[in-house]
């Protein structure tokens, strides 16, 4: 699960230094988010329709969870239920996603 972890803290660094405006993402932020992480978890034991609904599922949490002057501190948290407001945040958000990949 720690690998799966940096994975989605190399995406979140990747897909959103670009900044945006408003609290939604821009289309093309979104978009370029669920590509990567789609391309990152492409491994033999993970179909892609479960990664596809997986990163999906992650972008639109973390769209939905922060605020866009929030983004800075979201791309540097570790999801982790111990830690600091948006490590907890972070992990909130990607909790139910797991349940989109098979076990």
């Amino acid at each position: 699960m720690k690998h799966l972890e940096q994975i989605i803290i190399l995406i979140l660094f990747l897909s959103l230094s670009t900044g945006a405006s408003a609290d939604k993402w821009p289309e093309d932020m979104k978009s370029s988010y669920i590509e990567n992480c789609t391309k990152t978890m492409a491994i033999p034991e993970f179909d892609a329709s479960s990664v596809l609904t997986y990163c999906t599922s992650i972008a639109n949490g973390m769209e939905e969870e922060f605020k866009e002057e929030e983004r800075e501190k979201m791309m540097m948290a570790q999801p982790n239920p111990q830690g600091n407001e948006y490590d907890k945040r972070l992990f909130q958000v990607l909790k139910p996603c797991v349940e989109h990949l098979p076990r």
